[in-house]
């Protein structure tokens, strides 16, 4: 059921003011504009009887008091990500626990996004897992037929510079490619 508010005049008071009941087959034809309108005419008479004091009262919409618009800070998302690391943890085994606490610390957390923006280029490890492997079977043929010794730290090696070979590829591709905006 829903409720119609009937002002007659400003003078009445509250005492005075008659709520009518509607059924709901009534309140069904009213469409969503009228009803909001329906409550803007009775938020309106409402101030116009309100003393002074209780018109403060009386919700005009739903922003804050001050006027101020909310911001999440710093400490905020650190308290967020508090609690969203107790409650998963929660459901971890104890050897994951471990791991996860000693994963989320913040200098190993520092230390694996600054890893993951340079080590683990795929171009990079492209470049040096092939530059390791023809290398080192290059070597390894010229070790045989001319009869020096194995050297491992060339593995080592082919791979490091394989991997500046990949990264730099990639970077020059990006450079000659177009860049449609």
């Amino acid at each position: 059921m829903s409720e119609q508010l009937n002002v007659q005049s400003p003078e009445q008071g509250f005492d005075k003011i008659e709520v009518k009941n509607q059924a709901p087959a009534e309140t069904a034809s009213v469409s969503p504009e009228q009803q909001a309108e329906q409550l803007e005419t009775a938020r309106a008479a409402l101030q116009e009887i309100a003393p002074p004091k209780e018109r403060l009262a009386l919700p005009v919409d739903d922003k804050p008091q001050d006027n101020q618009p909310l911001y999440i800070d710093r400490t905020v998302k650190k308290i967020q990500f508090k609690q969203s690391m107790k409650q998963v943890r929660r459901e971890l085994s104890v050897p994951e626990k471990v791991l996860s606490t000693f994963a989320h610390q913040p200098i190993i957390k520092a230390v694996s996004e600054a890893s993951a923006k340079t080590v683990s280029r795929p171009s990079g490890l492209l470049g040096g897992g092939f530059f390791a492997f023809v290398g080192s079977l290059a070597y390894l043929y010229f070790t045989k037929h001319i009869g020096l010794t194995y050297n491992y730290l060339l593995l080592i090696l082919f791979f490091v510079g394989g991997f500046a070979f990949g990264v730099v590829l990639e970077h020059v591709g990006h450079l000659l490619r177009p860049h449609h905006e």
